[in-house]
């Protein structure tokens, strides 16, 4: 029997899924790449992911018609632009998930009436665009969870995943959005990434049977209470040099040293938190004026800083405004309205003029309480011959110094001496039936185990990336990143099957 995925490319067309397989060109690979491309303790977010495949531009295509998929053409297919969603599915006998769901990114028509006549398509997925989105104005959070910070991100953006996974967080943050934290203005996945490190989990995004695109958070636990092996491949499935097994010192660490950030916020909310520094913005008669963003800073040495308890702005206190632009003019304080919006990251100001001459800003300030960040670490030296390296893990939303010292004893029981680690395996989904349904079902989060005769390797690992190639033909192959597991089982409070004490397990954290 021959093993032959169907494969299936659609794209959100006049309003609905649309079926463009029939274009698109074999000569072409269909390429999905997606997931956590790093394999270190420090790589715990997915990074953009992408779909590329070629269309045909020529009359041989569905419409007989040269420039269908040519965004410039005056017969170019109705509703074909960019960022319209795409999604790629993938089936065999009963196994059947769309592997990824984005957006068109880029589509470059080769020119040449007598040319390839081949238009090639690139759709990112949503990860691509946390890279690029300014995190949204929020509200400082107090004492929220690792999985109550991505929710309250992510419902706050316009732009969403098609889908979540949200596993409850096991660590709660007394003070976490802040300016202090974060910086004045990060990207989102900036953002997720600081969550994931101080939760010690994972987020990313996977394809799944019924929409593909899912966005997945892990909390700490789920690796570790989640060992079932999904597949193992062998000596006979790999590829040859589809199996990468380094083997240097650079991978063994004598030492971890596992950063955290204690905090302070001041008691009283008489702290100038923002000031402007320039007397140069002038605002017309019925102007008004919602461009100033004002970052908070230490006053004592400009540091990024958080902050909570802001007072609103109080005339000639906080704001006045000036007919010249020294302030030796007249006085047009009682003219302007002031409000403002206070976010975790700064103030956001709304200024009208109500009066009949334009003037200066010749004050402007937030006050309230400043919070600070301190940074402090815990380090774990272990005995050993490998060298004095060291291995950094910084948790920035993190407080509690006992939580990083649980990690660093963690990360130093592994680092400590040389473990099995294998950056990606390779294999011919065509192989098998079994292999076929693993190309097509297993996603990142999902734990393998690679056996291999001449390395000596026998370990499970974690996928923590996908790339899947179709070739002309049908042709699968598939590549997946792999993180080692930890081959010990942890004991876990309260999580079952993973809380029998010495019986099946080893302390976990």
């Amino acid at each position: 029997m021959s093993v032959t995925p169907t494969s299936v490319v659609q794209m959100y067309l006049g309003g609905g899924w649309t079926t463009v397989s029939t274009d698109v060109r074999t000569a072409v690979q269909i390429v999905a790449d997606y997931g956590i491309k790093g394999t270190t303790a420090n790589d715990r977010i997915g990074n953009g992911g992408t779909l590329d495949y070629g269309l045909d531009n020529s009359a041989s295509n569905s419409a007989a018609t040269v420039g269908y998929y040519s965004l410039l053409h005056a017969s170019k297919r109705t509703g074909f632009d960019l960022n319209i969603p795409v999604r790629w599915q993938l089936s065999y006998l009963g196994s059947s998930a769309y592997k990824f769901y984005g957006k068109l990114f880029s589509a470059i028509p080769t020119p040449g009436v007598k040319g390839e006549r081949l238009t090639v398509c690139q759709a990112t997925d949503w990860m691509d665009d946390a890279l690029d989105i300014d995190l949204p104005d929020l509200a400082t959070q107090f004492n929220q969870s690792s999985s109550q910070l991505v929710t309250t991100i992510l419902d706050a953006l316009t732009t969403q995943p098609v889908a979540r996974s949200i596993e409850s967080g096991l660590e709660t943050y007394a003070i976490a959005l802040d300016g202090g934290a974060t910086g004045s203005r990060p990207k989102v996945r900036e953002v997720l990434n600081d969550i994931c490190l101080s939760e010690f989990g994972y987020c990313y995004i996977k394809g799944d049977p019924t929409t593909g695109g899912v966005f997945q958070f892990e909390n700490r636990h789920h690796r570790a209470a989640n060992p079932t092996v999904q597949i193992t491949l062998s000596d006979t499935e790999i590829e040859v040099g589809g199996l990468s097994v380094p083997g240097s010192r650079d991978q063994v660490y004598r030492s971890v040293r596992v950063y955290w950030y204690p905090t302070r916020t001041d008691t009283a909310a008489t702290t100038i938190l923002f000031s402007l520094q320039t007397t140069s913005t002038l605002i017309q008669p019925g102007e008004t004026n919602d461009t100033i963003f004002g970052p908070y800073r230490d006053p004592t040495n400009a540091d990024i800083i958080g902050a909570t308890a802001q007072v609103a702005p109080v005339a000639t206190t906080d704001y006045t405004f000036n007919a010249a632009e020294n302030g030796s003019g007249t006085d047009l304080t009682a003219d302007f309205t002031v409000t403002a919006s206070y976010t975790g990251l700064g103030v956001r100001y709304t200024i009208t003029n109500n009066g009949a001459t334009a003037g200066y800003i010749t004050k402007l300030q937030a006050r309230g309480k400043g919070i600070y960040r301190y940074e402090a670490y815990a380090e774990v030296t272990v005995a050993g011959s490998y060298g004095d390296q060291v291995f950094e893990f910084w948790m920035p939303l993190q407080n509690d110094g006992n939580v990083a010292a649980d990690v660093a004893e963690h990360l130093a029981s592994i680092l400590a001496t040389p473990f099995a680690h294998a950056p990606f395996a390779r294999f011919n989904a065509n192989r098998s039936a079994t292999l076929m349904a693993a190309a097509i079902l297993r996603e990142p989060g999902d734990r393998i185990a690679v056996t291999e005769t001449v390395t000596g390797l026998s370990h499970q690992f974690t996928i923590n990336s996908v790339r899947l190639e179709l070739q002309a033909g049908n042709i699968l192959d598939c590549t997946w990143g792999l993180e080692p597991a930890d081959a010990q089982h942890y004991w876990l409070l309260e999580v079952a099957g993973s809380s029998e004490l010495d019986v099946s397990t080893y302390i976990g954290f």
